[in-house]
């Protein structure tokens, strides 16, 4: 695939991005990205004196990839974030994003299968502490301290199975 460049889009004609990933300057210097919290490359614009901490994959999708149904996230289809070619992108949804996520990268999400829990009373069994804590309303981290002791927790006893 030969290199094609495209103005940035929101910042005129200061700054371009190619569909390997890269964006440069006007003065044809390449921007250096940096790591976000969350693994995400990110680079620094400038616009009317204000800087823009900018997603590298959310720009290269803006510029070379068609979004006619307006979905909000851009996936990598990979699942390396560092990876931010146009091959490797693609417009999504949040369902589709955690899909994407499970089904190809085999990472649970929080209705996955997990750590099952049953309530020794009932007998009912729960998918994962995440469900169970988010039908049952019941705080997280205080059901998670009782799990873990062997205490009673909402007035009944739990155990992983």
């Amino acid at each position: 695939m030969k290199e094609e460049w495209r103005y940035v889009p929101g910042f005129g004609t200061k700054y371009m991005v190619s569909n390997f990933g890269e964006i440069k300057g006007v003065f044809n210097k390449k921007l250096k990205p940096y790591k976000s919290y969350n693994g995400y490359l990110r680079v620094n614009l400038y616009l009317d004196n204000k800087m823009y901490h900018i997603f590298v994959h959310r720009v290269v999708a803006k510029a070379f990839i068609a979004n006619p149904l307006h979905k909000p996230q851009v996936n990598h289809k990979n699942g390396d974030k560092t990876d931010n070619s146009v091959k490797n992108l693609e417009w999504v949804t949040a369902k589709e994003n955690i899909d994407h996520c499970v089904r190809v990268l085999k990472v649970k999400g929080p209705d996955r299968p997990g750590k099952r829990v049953l309530c020794v009373e009932t007998g009912e069994i729960f998918i994962s502490i995440h469900k169970l804590c988010r039908d049952k309303n019941f705080d997280r981290r205080n059901f998670q301290r009782a799990l873990d002791s062997g205490r009673m927790a909402y007035k009944f006893h739990w155990r992983l199975i």
